[in-house]
């Protein structure tokens, strides 16, 4: 399949959902490192994809697990929808531990707010 539509394994990404099965504002993820024939040493970087109904004005901070100052923010704008976007966060020199995915906004067609938290933890070496 990945032949057919013409992907390379670097363009895919997992996660694996903990505690719960099904969607919900609150997330706990593990990210799945996927590779060929060598795993990679270290990781530099994120992505985050999200998928969305409609229209909306998004804003993204991400924190440490015992932080209360963002550690990177980004002002998303408006998103058009239905569709995808994605949040691309440069983990280099950051240390191993909990990190907080916070996207917050409205939606487009009636200001109701939008809000989802992912808590993750990055492990830099994985060696």
């Amino acid at each position: 399949m990945i032949k057919s539509l013409n992907l390379k394994l670097y363009d895919l990404g997992v996660l694996v959902r903990l505690d719960c099965d099904q969607p919900t504002a609150e997330e706990r993820v593990a990210p799945v490192v996927l590779y060929q024939s060598q795993a990679p040493k270290d990781v530099s970087g994120y992505v985050f994809t999200f998928k969305m109904s409609e229209g909306l004005n998004l804003k993204a901070k991400i924190f440490t697990g015992t932080g209360d100052q963002p550690i990177y923010q980004q002002d998303l704008g408006n998103k058009s929808g239905p569709g995808i976007f994605d949040i691309v966060w440069s983990a280099a020199d950051r240390q191993g531990g909990d990190y907080i995915l916070i996207v917050s906004g409205y939606r487009l067609s009636n200001n109701e707010e939008v809000f989802q938290r992912v808590n993750f933890y990055h492990q830099p070496r994985l060696e």
